[in-house]
């Protein structure tokens, strides 16, 4: 596990999602678009474009090196228009996919898209991009 340089608690990948919002606020693409970005939930109040990403399943299991974490992020792009929405989503997939990053003590290994989808829902557009996280 990770530390957390703030208070020296050790960090699992249930700090993950600090490590992907680091990854997206500091890409120079997402930033052009927008500076929003959010875990979980947020208002309706927020204007549109935005970012929205969760952590929505995780998994361990044994490698050489002792234990292999992973885990599911479901990164959701939206925007008023649907080309603002895959634009915003190609912006966020240039930020994660296929990449390695640390922030906070805590080391992720590698980023990969694992699926796609998009639908409008009050108001905007959405992509929904998954990625697989490897820690």
């Amino acid at each position: 596990m990770a530390q957390n340089k703030s208070d020296n608690s050790p960090r699992s990948i249930l700090s993950v999602g600090a490590v992907v919002k680091d990854m997206l606020s500091n890409d120079a693409r997402v930033k052009a678009i927008t500076k929003r970005v959010f875990p979980i939930v947020l208002t309706k109040d927020v204007p549109l474009p935005y970012v929205m990403y969760a952590r929505t399943d995780t998994t361990t299991k044994p490698d050489r090196r002792g234990m292999a974490t992973s885990c599911t992020i479901q990164v959701n792009c939206y925007a008023e228009t649907y080309e603002g929405s895959v634009l915003l989503a190609e912006a966020v997939l240039s930020a994660l996919n296929s990449k390695s990053h640390e922030y906070g003590g805590m080391k992720m290994r590698g980023c990969y898209l694992i699926g796609a989808d998009e639908v409008w829902q009050e108001g905007a557009y959405i992509q929904s991009l998954s990625f697989n996280v490897l820690i």
